[in-house]
């Protein structure tokens, strides 16, 4: 985790004046969602209050995409709270308002085309300096994400940087197992086998070791 995030934070250079762009993508329990929420965490008091972290997209749309369309208003346009009666008058005061507001915006979760449509659009609706990170178990998002770049002010003025989040290594998932299983970096010695049996029948995505660790406890 540590290497990602050193490597998304030179990638996402605040001093950098293009519109920049990451999408996280992999499976479930692959730590898209930490990754991102470290990342927010170290870069929003950059943005001062123009920033948003929208968690779990795709369980929250259901409540309608004008619902989170709300949320990130509220976040970045406190005076035009509650202004919005359906998704299409959300996205024309997100693009009529953000052009000259450096934003921070991450959109947790994607899973489908239109919840970038409609909180993300296109990178012309942001002013020069804002950051996009997206997570995704869906690579083809990224590819959506592409789209709205080249539809916005053009490649020259924006980047988009992709990262596939897998499996821990088993050094590492040993570690962070023994950390919630026994408060240690490694397991104590009668408990060394099972602990490596454990990862190799869950295997080694950060949250399956968290929680089987939890209930170890």
């Amino acid at each position: 985790m540590d290497e990602n995030i050193e490597e998304m934070l030179a990638y996402l250079d605040i001093q950098a004046p293009e519109v920049r762009y990451v999408v996280i993508h992999g499976i479930g329990g692959s730590g898209k969602t930490t990754l991102a929420k470290t990342l927010f965490n170290q870069l929003s008091s950059y943005f001062k209050e123009a920033c948003s972290f929208l968690s779990d997209i795709r369980e929250s749309s259901k409540h309608g995409l004008e619902h989170l369309q709300k949320k990130l208003i509220h976040d970045l346009l406190p005076k035009d709270s509650g202004t919005i009666s359906d998704t299409d008058e959300g996205i024309n005061t997100l693009k009529e308002r953000l052009q000259n507001k450096k934003v921070l915006i991450v959109l947790d979760d994607v899973d489908k085309r239109e919840q970038i449509d409609s909180l993300a659009g296109s990178s012309s609706w942001l002013s020069p300096g804002s950051r996009i990170i997206v997570t995704t178990r869906d690579i083809g998002v990224s590819a959506a994400e592409q789209e709205h770049m080249e539809e916005g002010n053009g490649k020259k003025s924006q980047e988009l940087w992709t990262l596939e989040m897998g499996e821990m290594n088993f050094k590492h998932a040993l570690q962070l197992f023994s950390r919630h299983a026994f408060k240690m970096d490694y397991p104590p010695g009668d408990f060394v086998d099972l602990s490596k049996d454990v990862i190799s029948v869950i295997g080694r995505l950060p949250m399956a070791l968290e929680i089987t660790g939890i209930r170890k406890n």
